[in-house]
């Protein structure tokens, strides 16, 4: 079953606002993992361990807002998620200032329980809105990237540029989310129809070997991610420096993205196969950069040539997942993908404490480029599927 969304203007700029503060707020929690690890009195590595164990609740929802899509109005949807993200900040605020070791691992706690009920349906709920815009499905998913994805450069700078005192970064991105409370959906919200759709085994059944692409990057990327953090910790000393150049370093890697799909969105570029087999490369040589990392120096260059592939490889996995099947439910595959990519980002998150913990990073080379290797086997084997069966006439659905 498929629906055609017809979706106010008002409507969008409201879930693209939500999306950007979104972005920020992610980025925003990583630079923070050092301040929370003094104040709740624990080492980096096991706020990370924690951090990943949160994302499990976070995907545990996801799947539940896949069936809640269809039931509520997308308006609640909005403000459930609007709401919960601001509440979510609001604990995390009080995890710095509590001037309790106990509550402010409570708070912590409590605000990653919170983001995880709500926010857990933001993204794909965009996707399967701005997808409903756009005949062309990768340019749907590059409008949502881009909101995202410069919400993060901007919590980036924020914390950045508030470093001396990150308990300001955190009001400031509560005021983001206060402002986007008074928008006015009277003049489109009752065009926007019931995202209609039930469970349909049989497109899960279609998409699930190419599930696995999502699952190894954002296992990959989050595993980065948190790495960082301890990185810094070992180069620098002192929580004010560390997270200055956890927030510094992510920017650079944001401009890298952001810039990189302005010139695809701009020249129209994001199918071209010269770019695909670019980022590939550039992904593959991170691996070699990270496992040789032993300054700032050497770390501005893994984020330079991590941060290339990152702003292409999802957009190409994603429209290539949703096309495999134009007419199966928009919020089914939305919602497992996001699944697939939450699952992702809590076993890198875990399995990044747990490999720094006990020094095994010496494997990880060969074990990103082995998961890379089978990625790119799982895609061409759809691909060269796909294009079999259009040569044959053959129809999906």
């Amino acid at each position: 079953m498929s629906s055609q969304l017809q979706i106010s203007d008002n409507f969008t700029k409201a879930i693209s606002c939500l999306c950007f503060v979104f972005g920020a707020a992610q980025t925003i929690l990583l630079g923070l993992i050092p301040k929370i690890a003094m104040v709740t009195n624990l080492d980096i590595t096991s706020i990370i361990i924690i951090y990943g164990f949160s994302i499990f609740f976070f995907l545990f929802m996801t799947k539940e807002w896949a069936a809640l899509f269809s039931k509520l109005k997308a308006k609640t949807i909005y403000r459930i998620a609007q709401f919960g993200l601001l509440m979510s900040n609001l604990a995390l605020l009080a995890t710095f200032t509590s001037g309790n070791v106990r509550l402010s691992l409570i708070f912590f706690v409590i605000s990653r329980i919170i983001y995880a009920l709500s926010a857990s349906s933001i993204i794909p709920f965009s996707q399967i809105v701005k997808i409903g815009r756009y005949k062309d499905t990768h340019s749907g998913i590059l409008e949502t990237t881009i909101f995202l994805n410069t919400g993060r450069l901007v919590g980036l700078v924020l914390g950045g540029l508030l470093a001396f005192n990150l308990n300001l970064s955190l009001v400031v991105l509560i005021i983001m989310l206060l402002l986007t409370i008074p928008f006015d959906f009277k003049s489109g919200i009752n065009e926007i129809q019931t995202i209609a759709g039930k469970k349909d085994t049989d497109t899960k059944q279609l998409i699930m070997p190419l599930l696995f692409i999502p699952l190894i990057y954002t296992f990959m990327t989050s595993f980065f991610h948190t790495s960082i953090t301890s990185v810094v910790g070992d180069i620098l000393i002192g929580q004010i420096k560390q997270s200055a150049t956890i927030y510094w370093l992510l920017t650079l890697a944001s401009l890298v993205i952001i810039l990189t799909q302005l010139i695809l969105k701009k020249l129209k570029l994001i199918n071209s196969k010269i770019f695909s087999t670019l980022a590939i490369v550039s992904l593959l040589f991170s691996f070699y950069s990270f496992s040789r990392v032993n300054s700032l120096e050497t770390l501005y260059g893994f984020i330079i040539l991590f941060s290339f592939g990152a702003a292409i490889i999802p957009i190409l996995y994603m429209g290539h997942i949703y096309n495999l099947n134009p007419s199966s439910p928009k919020q089914i595959v939305a919602s497992e993908i996001s699944f697939y990519q939450t699952l992702g980002n809590a076993l890198g998150a875990i399995m990044s404490g747990v490999i720094i913990k006990y020094n095994f990073t010496n494997y990880i080379l060969f074990l990103f480029v082995a998961l890379v290797v089978g990625a790119i086997s799982i895609s061409f084997k759809y691909s060269t599927s796909d294009t079999s069966e259009e040569l044959s006439g053959a129809t999906n659905g």
